[in-house]
């Protein structure tokens, strides 16, 4: 039995540890032997120790025996053939995920439903500009945010918390990156749940590997726990987050130290606390490393903790937990992991500090219906890729250039009229003039926002990947401005040969080339589709071959000043289709407008709205 002095939970934990340890020694040198009956005898010899945690123990053992280990990565040891619940903590083995019967889905995965959880953990970085940047790039996508199949949490520094929650519109909630194990009191530079709470965050992040490893900081697992626990006490929801480092994982490690990690939190929070946490799987070796463990990786550890909290704290809650992946997560790895059937969101880390990347990880597979699916051989995965077309956004983009298109065609008629009236030729300057104007600046006609963006670090438009081939930034208002004269002095030329009429053919089709051309803007520029700006420059590019036909066939001069612009366009369509194709992961651009993109305002032609 344990003597007196260890009359506390954590104490006789140590204890057990100990005594563990010792008897491993003499067993079998080098090897820790965490047998059912050691654990059994030693637990029941202490009354202080909660009968729960004995049942936690138990359980474990449970998971344990199900795997025959003598080759198998998990780490489990064998005995005479048969499987026990002995931990190899010293077995040098790398996890891999092999075809193995225990791979199938289980149940849980199936039928159960886990609404998608997607986190971002901002660290300790950022200013106040930054931040507000940030801010504003989050909820320029708040459809996306607001999505009621994923939720969203962000978890900027603490400082900056009240701002956050004062900015951020759609339905993102907000996570504190730490918090006090324990009341309010004379603890200088801590901040309780209770604050927490009274600021308004629903969440908080506990047991980050920075926290649980970095020489400074060295958080137990029962002070992990212990947070936990006073954040849920406090009626704020918890992210745990357990994981493994590359030495533990080569040495067949990863299993035995999650299952330290969670013992400890099941020993102080109860079963029904279990509610109000979502478990987080980092492996310490591929935070912030670029390293990212594989689907199958990830799977199965995703698989483990499953079964463990099933075996732990019970099946009903094991099927409602959320168990999320973190490690160096970004938009091209997304689509993969979140295909696992036991991977329920992910926890975001360098990526969540560019609103684009965090945007695509939220909306990776927004509109990706997933079929699972049991055979003999495991778990067979498949996706039908489907994106509910936006119709009102199609109907605004031609109801906008048809509008468009009628008030710049009404202003020709009208200065024809004008200039009819007073029995005016209508000067052939002015004519250039007005469409070196329009090629500049027809958008100014336009009723809806079509306003080119600035360049800024948190803007998707200027995050996308793009060709080894892309012309630098200075080359296009160099090339659009001539662009802008050969349109200027082909329309001068064909207005002579349609009889100095403004109100003619060749010059309403080059204004319905501007008119595509702004709502292309729009779509590009403004809302941001990358596969429907696909469609929307070969519009453009077909109106301008048809302009270019009919200045020709008026007048071959005409037809023949204008053709090089057809050239451009055509090199810009290649651009903006490479743009789309590098940047459509998963098929997560389609090319006709989808549905939860926040739509361009409208305005009030002669006026520009300032984003």
């Amino acid at each position: 039995p344990f003597p007196s002095s260890l009359a506390t939970p954590r104490a006789a934990m140590c204890f057990f540890a100990l005594t563990c340890l010792a008897s491993g020694a003499l067993a079998a040198p080098g090897r820790v032997m965490l047998t059912p009956s050691m654990q059994t005898k030693a637990l029941s010899s202490n009354p202080h120790v909660s009968p729960r945690l004995q049942q936690v123990r138990e359980s474990t053992s449970n998971i344990a025996g199900l795997h025959d280990s003598r080759s198998h990565p998990r780490g489990f040891s064998m005995s005479k053939g048969r499987p026990s619940a002995t931990l190899a903590l010293d077995r040098p083995v790398a996890l891999k995920s092999l075809p193995h019967p225990a791979y199938a889905v289980s149940e849980s995965s199936l039928t159960a439903k886990r609404k998608f959880w997607v986190g971002g953990n901002w660290k300790c970085n950022g200013n106040g500009d930054s931040v507000a940047k940030l801010l504003d790039g989050l909820n320029i996508a708040k459809r996306i945010t607001s999505d009621p199949e994923v939720e969203v949490v962000c978890a900027p520094p603490v400082v900056y918390l009240d701002k956050a929650k004062n900015q951020l519109k759609g339905n993102i909630q907000l996570a504190a990156q730490n918090l006090w194990a324990g009341e309010q009191g004379a603890y200088t530079g801590e901040h309780t749940a209770d604050m927490l709470k009274d600021m308004g965050v629903e969440w908080a992040i506990v047991g980050h590997s920075e926290r649980r490893h970095r020489p400074e900081l060295k958080e137990t697992d029962d002070v992990v726990a212990r947070k936990a626990l006073q954040a849920i006490k406090s009626g704020i929801k918890v992210v745990v987050c357990v994981g493994e480092t590359l030495e533990e994982r080569e040495e067949g490690k990863t299993l035995a130290v999650i299952t330290r990690q969670l013992l400890a939190l099941a020993t102080r929070c109860p079963p029904k606390s279990f509610n109000d946490i979502v478990i987080a799987y980092e492996p310490v070796w591929a935070i912030g490393t670029g390293k990212t463990a594989t689907v199958e990786q990830a799977q199965e550890v995703h698989e483990y903790i499953r079964k463990w909290v099933r075996n732990a704290v019970g099946q009903e809650i094991a099927d409602k937990i959320r168990i999320v992946y973190g490690g160096s997560v970004n938009p091209e790895n997304a689509n993969a992991l979140s295909k696992m059937p036991d991977v329920d969101g992910f926890l975001v880390g360098g990526a969540s500090l560019n609103a684009a990347s965090f945007m695509k990880i939220v909306a990776h597979d927004k509109n990706v219906k997933e079929i699972k699916r049991r055979t003999r051989n495991g778990l067979v995965t498949s996706a039908r890729v489907t994106h509910p077309v936006a119709w009102s956004a199609l109907g605004r983009y031609l109801g906008a250039t048809s509008v468009q298109f009628g008030i710049l065609a009404g202003f020709l008629f009208g200065l024809d009229a004008l200039f009819s009236y007073f029995q005016k030729d209508v000067p052939v300057k002015f004519v250039a003039a007005l469409f070196a104007f329009l090629s500049l600046r027809s958008r100014m006609f336009s009723i809806m926002d079509n306003s080119r963006p600035k360049a800024s670090k948190t803007d998707p438009v200027f995050e996308r990947k793009k060709p080894w081939w892309t012309p630098p930034p200075l080359t296009f208002p160099i090339v659009w401005s001539i662009v802008a004269v050969l349109r200027s002095l082909s329309t001068t030329v064909a207005f002579v040969a349609a009889g100095e009429k403004l109100f003619s053919a060749p010059l309403l089709a080059m204004v319905a080339h501007l008119c595509i051309g702004d709502t292309w803007n729009t779509i590009n520029n403004v809302e941001r589709r990358m596969g429907t700006a696909v469609l929307g420059v070969l519009g453009v590019l077909g109106s301008a071959v048809a302009v270019t036909s009919l200045y020709y066939n008026t007048i071959p001069l005409a037809g023949m000043i204008l053709a090089p612009s057809v050239l451009w366009l055509s090199i810009a369509s290649l651009l903006i289709t490479q743009i789309w194709r590098l940047n459509n992961n998963g098929g997560s651009e389609p090319l006709l407008p989808a549905r939860g993109v926040p739509p361009a305002k409208f305005k009030i032609p002669f006026t520009s709205l300032t984003k």
